[in-house]
């Protein structure tokens, strides 16, 4: 019997701009779209769920039952989400985390996310860089941006009213 000696996380960003309409729908059901494609080419080994906004959670221990990551993936929102926010440091972590604890030498990371802060960059390079699991990154958005739609349909707006824009910064992430 052959089995792949490397396992896979996928890292799904949960914050608030995820609901933001620059892309059809809006980026979170993008972003499901797309991590629903990606679990079912990786049809080898062990694949692991993890979802983040202001903290890390794992949706998912490593398994090989691709179906239910299938029915998992749909149900994820911001709003379930216990902290508010965007910490993406704490999301590679966690995924890291599930690929040590299951005594993986080799393993991929694949992260889904609409971008990140300008003070996440040095954190993220340096755990990426003494990580010995490979990274890959999918972003969702525009440069552009778009308001973002709150389930009850009215959009999410600063403390002094004016709608939050959120745009994507390649920039950031190529660092």
């Amino acid at each position: 019997v052959y089995q792949t000696d490397s396992g896979r996380v996928l890292v799904m960003d949960m914050s608030l701009s995820m609901r933001a309409t620059d892309v059809n729908p809006n980026r979170l059901t993008r972003a499901n779209f797309k991590a629903i494609d990606l679990i079912k080419e990786i049809n080898d080994g062990e694949v692991g769920l993890v979802a983040y906004a202001g903290d890390a959670f794992t949706i998912s221990p490593l398994t090989q039952d691709i179906a239910n990551l299938e029915n998992l993936i749909p149900s994820l929102s911001p709003e379930i989400m216990p902290s508010a926010g965007s910490n993406p440091v704490a999301g590679l972590k966690q995924a890291i985390s599930l690929l040590d604890n299951a005594g993986y030498q080799h393993g991929h990371i694949y992260w889904i996310t609409d971008g990140i802060n300008s003070n996440d960059i040095s954190p993220l390079r340096s755990l990426i860089s003494q990580s010995k699991y490979e990274f890959s990154v999918l972003t969702i958005g525009t440069e552009e941006g778009a308001p973002v739609q709150l389930t009850d349909g009215t959009l999410l707006k600063q403390n002094n009213g004016s709608i939050v824009i959120p745009q994507l910064n390649t920039n950031y992430l190529r660092q």
